[in-house]
């Protein structure tokens, strides 16, 4: 890198493996924040030449779907940061650009390769392009991406989890189906409906604030069912509320 050399660096864990070197400072312009966000939406800082009107989800169909520790990283003196966690109460950053004068570094807290472009998302192309654009590099891109849509229903799993005191519940659906979340306690009772609704095919993120529950262990059950008709989907997941 020394002779000039640019490097794209990206993978999770990144913060835990190497985030306390030298060569994450003097080579990435980074420092850590976080080893585990725990979040799966980043919106690209406005105006940024890599990460202008780009946002990426880690998470779905069509990607790795294999994120289980996205890391937050800051920018140090001559570094940007160009993407945030959308749903971080601090909205941390989860990727650093790093011009030295002499080469050119590209750092991204998590694996780029569960960048699914659902939901309407930038895809890996769009951003991969956007940073080998920055380098200088040429890149050949389709001026038309298709949308992915899931190939199947899924409630994933909750995040953060445990939580205080919102939590997330990513859903995703192949066609625009009905939906609807509830809430139960360990005695298999009804607290209440998280939500019910229609919602469009692709991956959707259902936001609860649970602020008004006591600390313990709960059940999130989800029925989904395709306006086209068919089986309905249906499942559940565990959600632990500390206060």
């Amino acid at each position: 890198m020394n002779a000039g050399n640019d490097l794209l660096l990206t993978g999770q864990n990144l913060v835990e493996d190497v985030g306390s070197s030298d060569f994450f400072a003097d080579y990435l312009g980074a420092a850590p924040l976080a080893g585990n966000v725990g979040e799966v939406v980043l919106d690209g800082v406005s105006g940024d030449p890599i990460a202008d009107e780009l946002w990426v989800m880690i998470l779905g169909a069509g990607a790795g779907n294999n994120q289980t520790s996205p890391g937050a990283i800051s920018a140090l003196p001559g570094a940007v940061e160009i993407f945030h966690y959308r749903y971080d109460s601090q909205q941390r950053p989860g990727a650093v650009r790093y011009d030295s004068g002499n080469f050119k570094t590209v750092t991204f807290a998590f694996g780029i390769e569960a960048i699914s472009g659902l939901g309407g998302s930038s895809s890996r192309r769009e951003v991969l392009s956007s940073a080998l654009s920055w380098f200088g590099l040429e890149t050949a891109v389709e001026t038309e991406i298709p949308r992915i849509l899931p190939r199947e229903f899924s409630l994933g799993k909750p995040y953060p989890n445990p939580f205080n005191a919102q939590v997330t519940l990513p859903l995703q659906m192949p066609q625009n189906s009905n939906a609807r979340l509830d809430l139960y306690n360990l005695q298999g009772r009804l607290l209440g409906t998280i939500f019910e609704g229609n919602l469009s095919a692709g991956v959707h993120a259902i936001r609860y604030d649970a602020s008004r529950l006591s600390s313990g262990m709960y059940f999130v059950r989800v029925k989904m069912e395709s306006e086209t008709g068919g089986q309905p989907y249906s499942s559940a997941e565990k959600i632990m509320l500390l206060k």
